[in-house]
């Protein structure tokens, strides 16, 4: 998850109108996975990740259903939150 679409959703479930939010809070919330170099030499981009306890208190599978357009983007999430 890139750190816009962090943004995006903290905006959203906080219904903050500023884009102005703090990168110390996406850090309680978030981990950062560094950026990964491929075995044929391509980087990956770095992201962020949500913390355990985010997918264990806050992941809602049926509003996740609801909002995707698309039944990979569901199906990816739940792949995410059974690892």
């Amino acid at each position: 998850m890139a750190h816009t679409h962090i943004i995006y959703i903290l905006l959203y479930n906080l219904k903050v109108c500023s884009f102005q939010v703090n990168t110390v809070n996406v850090l309680q919330v978030a981990d950062y996975k560094a950026p990964n170099l491929e075995a044929s030499g391509h980087m990956q981009q770095g992201m962020y990740v949500p913390k355990a306890n985010v997918w264990e208190e806050l992941y809602d599978p049926i509003h996740v259903l609801l909002r995707a357009v698309h039944r990979r983007d569901f199906q990816g999430s739940m792949d995410r939150f059974t690892l």
